[in-house]
């Protein structure tokens, strides 16, 4: 694909994400990731979109479902974070756009990718001028 394909379907998807998925949300949550298996409320309302380190994960849904949780979280004190975003990314909220945006991306033009081949010759060589000893 070309640059221009490329950003048309970036487009593309993002207009299918907006014609067939509802709004979502999500939130930053800075606790221990395990909290997320032992808290019903954030398994049952959410998905895992992401663990970012030990003490900070990002859960996505739907935007009822993730103001129910941000409202747990401020009562338990949590720190939480609600990401400025529309859609529940990650999460199987935006599966709606998925037939669409499939349909176009088989479509498209796909290339063969360049293969790039390194022989052991060129790293030998490459390894000789790059040594420190070239530069003595």
């Amino acid at each position: 694909m070309s640059v221009e394909d490329v950003f048309s379907a970036v487009v593309r998807q993002a207009k299918d994400v907006v014609q067939y998925c509802a709004s979502g949300r999500m939130l930053a949550i800075l606790h221990d990731t395990g909290f997320y298996d032992k808290e019903p409320i954030l398994y049952e309302n959410s998905e895992l979109a992401g663990i970012n380190l030990n003490s900070h994960f990002i859960v996505s849904g739907a935007h009822d479902k993730i103001q129910l949780i941000a409202s747990f979280l401020q009562k338990k004190g949590i720190s939480h974070f609600l990401l400025p975003v529309s859609y529940g990314f990650h999460s199987s909220v935006i599966d709606p756009a998925e037939p669409s945006y499939t349909t176009f991306l088989q479509q498209q033009y796909l290339r063969e990718p360049l293969k790039i081949l390194f022989l052991a010759e060129t790293i030998f060589l490459t390894k000789n001028i790059l040594s420190f000893e070239f530069f003595e």
